[in-house]
């Protein structure tokens, strides 16, 4: 069974002058070079595999950022063991939050216009 990782790398600093995420590219460089399916994101990187794989990509992307440069460093990991796939996941989450935003969004929508349409003038402007 795979395991799915959501890694954050926080090094301190995250690079140097010449290069403003060094430490961070050090990471994504090992996760990258092991082959594993990885996914980089804004915040973070999702990686799949086999368990004692992905927790060994885990080890080496910390370590890659002390051994570029950074000064400390700081991981956050989260992690998930189970039938369902990284792409099932995310199918999943994009369901969830269309339903969310689906019917409600469009009512949100339709109130916030509502209300802009009956001040014609903005509240700050009343005073002058």
């Amino acid at each position: 069974m795979p395991l799915v990782a959501d890694l954050q790398v926080l090094p301190s600093p995250p690079g140097n002058k010449t290069h403003k995420w060094k430490h961070v590219d050090a990471a994504i460089k090992v996760i990258a070079a092991s082959k594993l399916k990885y996914s980089v994101n804004a915040l973070g990187t999702v990686v799949e595999g086999p368990a004692a794989k992905v927790w060994k990509v885990c080890r080496s992307a910390f370590e890659a950022c002390l051994a570029s440069g950074a000064k400390s460093e700081l991981m956050y990991i989260k992690v998930y063991q189970g039938s369902t796939s990284v792409a099932e996941l995310e199918k999943s989450g994009r369901k969830a939050a269309a339903k969310v935003g689906g019917a409600k969004g469009a009512k949100r929508a339709k109130v916030a216009k509502a209300k802009k349409v009956k001040s014609a003038k903005p509240a700050n402007e009343s005073k002058r």
